[in-house]
């Protein structure tokens, strides 16, 4: 997947594509209802990640530091890349921008897809 979805830009970070970046944020979310939809139903109530990860706190899936944190690098991550598309720029920035939600959403995922 990462060879497919990574970036073309090996100088820049792919704000959606890259490691730590929205895709993987996504994915997360989608893997966990997935995982726990059969024994906690009300998981598949909505379809936005933002939710989803609300859900996955109230039902004791992930604590809620890690679904804030989640949320943030979500949400910054989105909109920064609205910013760029509404500038008519591509969703690359330097390589450094983003390091501490990046470092959170490789944390979650090294935690709930790699264990």
């Amino acid at each position: 997947m990462r060879a497919h979805l990574g970036n073309k830009h090996p100088d820049r970070f792919d704000i959606k594509a890259d490691a730590g970046g929205i895709t993987d944020i996504e994915f997360i979310t989608q893997y966990l209802v997935l995982r726990y939809a059969s024994d906690k139903p009300k998981l598949t109530r909505w379809s936005d990640n933002v939710r989803i990860l609300e859900l996955l706190a109230q039902n004791d899936i992930m604590d809620e530091g890690e679904v804030r944190a989640l949320t943030h690098a979500y949400t910054t991550l989105r909109d920064a890349l609205h910013h760029l598309a509404l500038q008519e720029q591509p969703g690359h920035v330097a390589p450094e921008a983003f390091s501490e939600e990046r470092e959170q959403v490789s944390a979650s995922w090294q935690k709930w897809l790699m264990a």
